[in-house]
């Protein structure tokens, strides 16, 4: 689609939806869901409609990636997890091989043998994936009770695009990331992959099965919308 001077390319993804739905999902991202019987030249007037909305988005997660890219991890960064900000205090052993992470008076503290970010964040990484893989394991045994079926494994991932997914064969696959979000947020996350065991859609069952285990879901679903610009490293 053309916009002034610049072509504003999009990914349209049909399904057995009743509604067209955009979603900007990075700067270089733009995915349209659209009903299978929706003509294309449709699809198309509507997301000319909703140019100018797009291009500020667009513009939205670019400025948000410029910014990423010049936040440093270093002394006093304000990292998420579990939906609270802590401050990042190194604490630097020259000729440590083995680095830690721990979770102590409001900081989360790296002990670490150099002070270089590329190594701050692996360690950071390895820590956060060791949390999320722990908790969301006890989230899913204690959302089993909700389900006849259980899941085949239970893996954490780097999942740039999406908080989690099901497999055909019922494997839960959650992005590490996760853990930043607050407990209530995090529960979004695996009663929605769960339910995924029931059906492998979006449809209206779907949601219904959602929304029976977790009434208010859609208040979580909103909190990870608005806190997922600060939900990385």
């Amino acid at each position: 689609m053309q916009y002034g001077d610049k072509t504003l390319e999009f990914e349209v993804v049909r399904s057995r939806r009743r509604t067209l739905a955009i979603a900007v999902e990075s700067s270089t991202s733009v995915v349209v869901r659209a009903p299978m019987t929706l003509p294309a030249q449709k699809i198309l007037e509507i997301v000319e409609q909703k140019a100018d909305w797009i291009n500020n988005k667009l513009a939205f997660w670019q400025k948000a990636q410029d910014e990423k890219r010049e936040r440093e991890i270093a002394q006093g960064k304000s990292l998420l997890y579990l939906g609270k900000y802590y401050s990042l205090q190194l604490e630097v052993i020259q000729g440590l091989k083995k680095d830690s992470v721990r979770l102590e008076n409001e900081k989360i503290i790296v002990l670490t043998g150099d002070a270089k970010p590329e190594r701050i964040e692996k360690a950071l990484n390895k820590w956060y994936r060791e949390r999320a893989q722990e908790l969301i394991t006890q989230r899913v045994l204690y959302y089993g009770r909700f389900f006849d079926g259980k899941p085949s494994a239970v893996q954490i991932k780097e999942q740039k695009k999406r908080w989690g997914s099901c497999t055909y064969d019922n494997k839960l696959l959650f992005n590490w990331r996760c853990i930043m979000a607050r407990k209530e947020a995090l529960d979004y996350v695996v009663v929605h992959e769960m339910s995924h065991m029931v059906h492998k859609n979006h449809s209206p069952a779907f949601w219904q099965v959602v929304e029976t285990i977790m009434p208010n879901y859609k208040l979580e679903k909103k909190w990870l919308k608005e806190n997922v610009i600060n939900m990385d490293l």
